[in-house]
């Protein structure tokens, strides 16, 4: 019954000319059959999912590159871990020092950015790799890395562009007048 499904959604998928991620097929007619399963024996309704509505839901090959997933990632360690960033706008801060935010680039020490990807479960040679590709980091010497003082120590860091153009130097996110709320004090 499974691999019925899975048969129906690469089937529907060629229909419409495009690809969907094998990671995403197999769980979606995992899902279908569950789905099938619960609603002939248990809830006996004839509710069952909309199987082109489900197979919508499903990424076309390509629209998603984990390389996307591992910046998105980087960049929201990176924004919950701003104090180690800027530490200096944080009064007398005590605590680990990650790198800095300069420019465009987010410089990051080259062992937390190594950390950062092994908990996002991506590779940092791939990422790096990728994101030499793509412009998106600055390196020297056919590295993928330069050196940057931090604290008095000169250390290898990973330059990494930042592509969040609505973002100011400060970490604020620039909004229009519409979308401004009014204060309920003063």
């Amino acid at each position: 019954m499974q691999q019925d499904f899975l048969n129906r959604i690469n089937d529907r998928a060629k229909e419409l000319a495009v690809e969907k991620e094998e990671k995403q097929t197999l769980p979606m007619s995992i899902l279908l059959t569950a789905d099938k399963i619960a609603t002939d024996y248990i809830f006996e309704d004839g509710e069952y999912l909309d199987f082109n509505t489900c197979v919508d839901l499903l990424k076309n090959k390509g629209e998603v590159s984990e390389n996307e997933r591992a910046y998105d990632f980087i960049m929201g360690e990176v924004a919950v871990n701003m104090n180690k960033f800027k530490p200096d706008n944080y009064g007398e801060y005590k605590g680990e020092i990650w790198g800095c935010i300069e420019d465009e680039f987010v410089i990051i020490l080259n062992n937390i950015f190594n950390r950062i990807c092994e908990r996002g479960n991506f590779s940092s040679k791939a990422f790096l790799s990728w994101a030499k590709k793509q412009g998106l980091i600055e390196g020297q010497g056919g590295k993928n890395t330069k050196p940057k003082r931090l604290n008095g120590s000169l250390s290898r860091c990973v330059y990494l562009k930042i592509l969040d153009d609505n973002v100011d130097k400060e970490g604020f996110m620039k909004i229009s007048e519409d979308e401004q709320e009014e204060l309920p004090f003063n």
